[in-house]
């Protein structure tokens, strides 16, 4: 049954074809004779595009050329911040008063947006194995509210000690006012970032400190309170010009004092 529709289905193209050919010869006679005028040969034209009409292949050319173009301008932006707008933190930071800079540092006052980077620091055991326990995060914070306090009440306090080449706060250093024995003096302190150790970047900041105490501070004596079995701290100190001025007991611990004095009074 398929074989005869198929031979069936060939002979109907085939008569098709021949009555359109017929028809042809028959126009071409008509239009010898002049019966018919001659068909003229339109050249195809490409279609218009009505206004506003989509152009996709173009369109979509064009959008990955313009996506393209920006990807290699515009730079990578977070979400919620334009290029006319400046990050609220880096705007406050900028804003922060700098204290000191060295050739690898810069100390500069706290803000509270930096107890994250501070507890890497004060919250590290090894760190703060010479204080009674490490800081946890409440500790941190107020660590950094009371020096913002001495800011104002003393006219120095720790500051956040930046890395200059990453921009990163890696711990604190800076001049306090302590009572020992019943004798208020500038203390010099500092910590550091313990991934940081063994760099020489808290003898760095401890000599900027010293040489701003005298310079900025009534002050004639500069110490470091520091316990005995805190050995890189003592290095810091003497590599600060300081000597064992005397032993005390210290919140219930003992401590060296060690003092430096200004040039003009070293007697």
């Amino acid at each position: 049954m398929f074989v005869l529709l198929s031979l069936q289905a060939a002979d109907d193209v085939d008569n098709q074809r021949q009555h359109n050919a017929e028809q042809d010869r028959g126009r071409q006679r008509e239009i010898e004779r002049g019966v018919l005028p001659p068909i003229k040969k339109i050249p195809r034209q490409a279609p218009q595009r009505q206004a506003g009409a989509p152009q996709q292949h173009e369109d979509t050319a064009n959008q990955h050329q313009s996506d393209a173009e920006h990807k290699q301008q515009a730079p990578h932006l977070p979400h919620g911040i334009s290029l006319n707008s400046r990050p609220p933190i880096i705007a406050k930071l900028n804003a922060v008063k700098k204290i000191l800079e060295t050739a690898r540092l810069l100390l500069r006052e706290f803000v509270p947006e930096d107890a994250d980077a501070l507890a890497l620091v004060l919250s590290d055991p090894e760190t703060m194995q010479y204080y009674p326990a490490p800081y946890d995060r409440h500790a941190v914070e107020q660590w950094i509210q009371r020096n913002r306090q001495r800011y104002r009440d003393d006219g120095a306090g720790l500051w956040a000690m930046v890395l200059k080449a990453s921009g990163e706060v890696i711990s604190d250093c800076g001049i306090i006012r302590q009572q020992v024995e019943g004798e208020y003096l500038y203390e010099i302190g500092y910590h550091l970032r313990r991934d940081l150790w063994g760099q020489g970047l808290a003898t760095e900041a401890a000599v900027e400190c010293r040489e701003w105490g005298f310079a900025h501070l009534e002050a004639d004596r500069l110490i470091s309170l520091i316990r005995p079995e805190n050995v890189a701290s003592c290095r810091v100190a003497a590599r600060n010009g300081m000597t064992i001025w005397k032993e005390v007991e210290w919140r219930g611990l003992r401590t060296y004092v060690y003092l430096v004095e200004r040039v003009c009074c070293v007697r």
